[in-house]
């Protein structure tokens, strides 16, 4: 599950990017098929997008991977 982890919005001389760094401590994301809603903290995301993932990578990458349990909200919230 892929996620953008800053905004754009359209202005008369282009489009202004902005990051949420310094004005949100976490992110959520709703997956409607599995009818669950995943938080992230900012300072853990990418500088425009964050993926979560379901299944292994193929190439067996561990290290930086996302794993979908450790972002669920009842995850995050028994360790608050």
């Amino acid at each position: 599950m892929e996620f953008r982890t800053r905004r754009a919005r359209t202005k008369s001389d282009g489009y202004e990017r902005t990051g949420y760094e310094r004005k949100v401590d976490y992110l959520a994301d709703p997956d409607i098929r599995t009818e669950e809603i995943y938080l992230i903290t900012v300072d853990e995301t990418g500088p425009t997008t964050t993926t979560i993932r379901y299944e292994p990578a193929a190439n067996n990458d561990r290290a930086n991977a996302n794993r979908h349990a450790g972002y669920r909200l009842e995850t995050i919230l028994d360790e608050l």
